[in-house]
């Protein structure tokens, strides 16, 4: 029996760079990326991310180049070695 697409599609590891480009306004890219309003506008101030001024008061995030920082940022846990050769005693 075939696997469904649906089930294909979300197996896989999506990257930053397979994503689309949208731009997202400040409460979009917050709620989206669990990021606060001050990070966000951290993130704008140091240019680490890019973004679309569309007024004096007013930008849109791009969320590929949010995702992209995550991923930078993100590490692997290290494996939970159990037992005494560890150092852990119960």
């Amino acid at each position: 029996m075939r696997a469904k697409r649906s089930d294909a599609v979300t197996s896989r590891r999506v990257t930053p760079e397979q994503t689309e480009a949208v731009l997202l306004s400040p409460p979009q890219a917050a709620a989206r990326y669990a990021l606060g309003s001050s990070q966000l506008k951290r993130l704008r101030r140091r240019r680490v991310v890019r973004f679309v001024k569309i007024g004096h008061r007013s930008v849109l995030y791009d969320s590929r180049s949010l995702a992209r920082f995550l991923e930078s940022r993100a590490f692997e846990a290290l494996p939970i070695v159990g037992g005494e050769e560890a150092g852990c005693h119960e």
